[in-house]
This record gives C-alpha cells, sequence and structure tokens, in this order.
C-alpha cells in the first residue's frame, strides 16, 4: 500500500516538474513567436517599400539589440496598469539620484523633483544615431542610462567630450534665461557610439511643472545665473529682475501680469489723452488769436494782398 501510495505521490510530482518545464518552453517559443512575427513583418514592409540596404541592416540590428534588452515594449504601456503612486515611486529609484547630481536642481524641494522624474521618458539610440545637431533648437536635458555618446564640434570634426552611464547632458535647455550667450540652438552635436538608452528631460515639461513651484522657480533660475556666470556666458548688465517667461508661470500669476500691463497701457493713454487735450487747446487758443487778429485787420490784409504786398 505504501509503495502504492509513494509512487502515486512520485508521479504527481514528476507530472508537476514536467507541466512546469513545458509552461516555461511554452512561453519562451510564444515570445520566440511573436519576435520572428514582428521581424517578419519589418523586412516585408522595408523590402517592399524599396529601403535601403545599409538602413535595413542597421533597423535588424536595433531591433535584435531591442528584443535582446526586452525592450520593445513601452515603459509607459507597462507602468500604466499600475497606481500612479507605485509608478512615481519606480520613477524616483531610477532617477532621483541622478537629477540631485544635476547642478542645475540643487536645493530644489523633493516634491519639484518628484514631479521631474515623472516626466522623464526613455529612448534607444543605435550606433551613429545623432541625439541632435549642431545649430537644432536646444530644449532637452539628456541623462545617459547604458552606452556612450560623444560630443562632437562640427566646425573642427573633433570629440570634444565623451559620455557614459549616469552623465547628464544640456541642463541649460530645460531652462530660458536671459542674457544666455549659448543661445536657443545647439552649439555642437551629440551621437551615440554603439547602441544608448538615454532618459530625457523637455523643456516643456519643466515650464509646466514650474508654474506650480514658485519657489523652486526661483532657486532654478539662480542656479542656472550662477552657472552660466561661472562660466564667463551671462551677458554683462542683465537685470535679474526682469519679468520671467510666461510659459513658467502659473494662471494665477499670468492673469496678474496681464492685468498690471492693462494697467500701465491705461496709464499711458490717459497720458496720451492729456497730452492730446492741453495741446488741442493751447492750439485752439492760437487759432482763435490768429482770427481775432484777422477780423481787426481784415482790410488793410485785403488791400495789401491786392497791392500783391502778400503773397500765398
Amino acid at each position: 500500500m505504501l509503495e502504492v501510495i509513494d509512487t502515486l505521490i512520485g508521479v504527481l510530482v514528476f507530472a508537476t516538474i514536467i507541466g512546469g518545464v513545458g509552461s516555461v518552453v511554452t512561453h519562451m517559443n510564444e515570445e520566440v513567436y511573436e519576435f520572428r512575427q514582428k521581424m517578419d513583418g519589418i523586412k516585408f514592409y522595408m523590402k517592399y517599400r524599396m529601403v535601403t540596404p545599409a538602413i535595413q541592416e542597421r533597423v535588424i540590428s536595433c531591433f535584435t539589440y531591442m528584443h535582446s534588452q526586452h525592450q520593445l515594449n513601452d515603459e509607459q504601456e507597462l507602468l500604466c496598469v499600475l497606481p500612479p503612486r507605485l509608478q512615481g515611486q519606480i520613477a524616483v529609484n531610477l532617477h532621483m539620484d541622478t537629477l540631485k547630481k544635476v547642478e542645475l536642481f540643487k536645493q530644489c524641494s523633493a516634491g519639484f523633483l518628484y514631479e521631474v522624474v515623472l516626466r522623464i521618458k526613455q529612448q534607444i539610440y543605435s550606433p551613429n544615431d545623432y541625439l541632435f545637431r549642431a545649430g537644432e533648437r536646444a530644449k532637452e536635458m539628456f541623462i545617459v542610462k547604458r552606452g556612450t555618446l560623444r560630443v562632437i564640434d562640427e566646425e573642427n570634426s573633433t570629440a570634444a567630450m565623451t559620455l557614459t552611464d549616469g552623465a547628464t547632458f544640456g541642463e541649460m535647455s530645460v531652462i530660458l534665461i536671459d542674457g544666455n550667450q549659448l543661445g536657443s540652438s545647439r552649439a555642437v552635436s551629440l551621437r551615440s557610439e554603439g547602441y544608448s538608452d538615454v532618459y530625457i528631460l523637455n523643456q516643456d515639461d519643466v515650464s509646466t511643472i514650474l508654474q506650480e513651484y514658485p519657489v523652486d522657480r526661483e532657486r532654478l533660475l539662480a542656479n542656472a545665473r550662477e552657472m552660466l556666470r561661472s562660466r564667463n556666458l551671462l551677458s554683462d548688465g542683465i537685470d535679474e529682475s526682469t519679468e520671467q517667461p510666461a510659459s513658467m508661470l502659473s494662471l494665477e500669476e499670468q492673469l496678474s501680469r496681464m492685468k498690471a500691463q492693462i494697467g500701465d497701457l491705461d496709464g499711458q493713454l490717459n497720458n496720451m489723452y492729456a497730452s492730446f487735450n492741453e495741446m488741442s487747446t493751447e492750439m485752439k487758443r492760437r487759432v482763435t488769436a490768429v482770427e481775432r487778429l484777422f477780423s481787426r485787420h481784415r482790410r488793410q490784409i485785403k488791400l495789401d494782398c491786392i497791392r500783391g504786398k502778400i503773397r500765398f
């Protein structure tokens, strides 16, 4: 009897193991099938559209790399099933330490940095891909998650700097500063050496966040001016009390600024109207004086005109 029970238990355990292995193999086969199906679709599309062989090779190589790194699925799509708070905690775990090391964000509040990390997006670049080229508008900051990026001076065709894991580039691009000699365009190009995973922060997102964090806005502007001044990239004679860009202001602050501007315009119009009235009164007085003088000497003026003493 005991032998029968032992045999049954052994069979059940063996069946469980075989079933587990079968599930794993089936799941792996499904992943392989899905990958091959996508790959075949991409190959067919490129062949049908007569894409050049060089680009086809790059696309296939990039797609294979993304599959090997399990990055064919969108991060946001995967995380959307989680509560927003958990999504935020994951983002903080990934990016907060890096952001705290960025000089531009030093002494900023935890709440502001939390909002910033929620808006960071991931992008994969293949070998020799340009993240941007010299002359393009500067509106993004880059954080290297994995890989190597090379800063290229296009004028001299030389590599000015190399960025590796954890490095940041372009932090001054996410905030608008009057007197910034760097301007609004890129002075250099940024190129990926090999495959690179990069996190990107956009200027528009930072401006939107700053609308709700006025204290951090002042801190960020102060940090940016200090950084530019230390690099001799801030123009002299810039009034730091000048108005901040409207994109960084909250709706209430924008309305308040508009109200003040309307008040200034109203004051200018009142001054112009008062000046016009004063000038008009003076002109009327002069015209009246001329009319009286003409009435008094009308006969003499007429005779002078007839005699040719007065010419028009």
